[in-house]
């Protein structure tokens, strides 16, 4: 019988794939990767840290998959910040990524 351990793994490691299926279903032709073609960057690495800031978005400011993938602003010298979205009510949702953990 696995450990709570094991199935946890287990269940996290499918929640990730989940969630990867649907960023890419969401946001695969919106999402922006023009500044990296030429570059040693992993587009498909850089397309899921652009395409869960922009699932963020979406999710959390209730967005359509086009303003939340044109709120992505990830890139060299943007100090953490990966997107930004300004609501007409001024409800502004940020979200940035550092070393793995939300900021």
């Amino acid at each position: 019988m696995p450990s709570s351990s094991q199935s946890i793994g287990k269940t996290s490691k499918f929640a990730v794939k989940q969630l990867q299926g649907e960023i890419k279903q969401l946001f695969e032709d919106l999402v922006d990767l023009i500044d990296l073609e030429g570059s040693r960057i992993d587009t498909d690495t850089a397309f899921l840290s652009r395409g869960f800031a922009a699932y963020a978005i979406y999710s959390l400011a209730g967005t359509s998959p086009g303003e939340a993938a044109e709120s992505v602003i990830d890139g060299k010298g943007d100090n953490g910040i990966d997107a930004i979205f300004w609501h007409e009510n001024g409800v502004v949702a940020r979200m940035g990524v550092a070393d793995g953990a939300m900021k």
